[in-house]
């Protein structure tokens, strides 16, 4: 309707959960080791204070229930600061200064139409890890993660998503789409791997995009055979 005429190309392989009906199901399906891992990382935390798992996923003003709970976000910002978030110079993370203010009118947005899925880990009190999501129709979305990196022995984040997807799977969750990139960190969670698309429209009067919608179609025509001519000339 707005005269644009975007140019769909493969992207990056994304991470993708399929939930059965129940938690046993889809734990017996992760390998035996990383149950194993997981076990005594958990206990790990346990050894350093009571372990809590908060789930906040309001209704929405629909139903009354909008409060945005900022002490919540907050203790996801702050730890995002304390680890290597904060070194980002991209401006992508949950405590980017670049980002922080459109995360925050974002947050607030998807509380008033029930959309938020925020997850924290505490030891004793303190938040060590945060997983923050949105949400709709039990298909949930992972917007940003993270741990505090005096807590790294527990692994807490890890810790944690095993408590999201155990009652996520109670609550009716049936997918959850982990995001792109870091496929190591996310393969023993994971049902399958997507490739995602990227839609960009280049004004045919910019004479930097029409080159960069040119570099894009070299690299999708011809960037597998540079790669197979590299690898055979190495």
């Amino acid at each position: 309707m707005a005269g644009l005429r975007p140019q769909q190309q493969p992207w990056m392989e994304g991470a993708v959960v399929e939930l059965p009906d129940t938690w046993d199901e889809y734990w017996q399906g992760r390998p035996r080791r990383w149950r194993e891992n997981i076990r005594r990382s958990q206990r790990r935390l346990e050894d350093l204070g009571e372990v809590t798992y908060v789930r906040y996923r309001p209704a929405g003003i629909a139903h009354g229930d909008a409060d945005p709970r900022w002490d919540l976000f907050d203790a996801c910002v702050e730890i995002a600061r304390r680890s290597w978030q904060s070194d980002v110079t991209n401006g992508n993370t949950l405590c980017s200064p670049e980002v922080i203010e459109f995360l925050r009118d974002a947050h607030e947005a998807a509380v008033r139409v029930g959309t938020l899925d925020l997850n924290l880990l505490l030891v004793d009190g303190r938040p060590v890890a945060f997983t923050y999501n949105y949400q709709t129709e039990g298909r949930v979305f992972g917007l940003r993660k993270g741990f505090d990196p005096e807590f790294r022995a527990g692994s807490p984040g890890v810790v944690l998503e095993r408590m999201m997807f155990e009652d996520g799977i109670r609550r009716g969750d049936v997918r959850y789409d982990l995001g792109v990139g870091a496929l190591a960190s996310k393969r023993h969670w994971i049902s399958r791997e997507v490739r995602s698309q990227r839609m960009t429209h280049f004004p045919r009067t910019g004479v930097k995009a029409q080159a960069l919608r040119l570099k894009r179609w070299y690299q999708d025509n011809f960037g597998d055979m540079d790669a197979l001519v590299a690898a055979r000339s190495a």
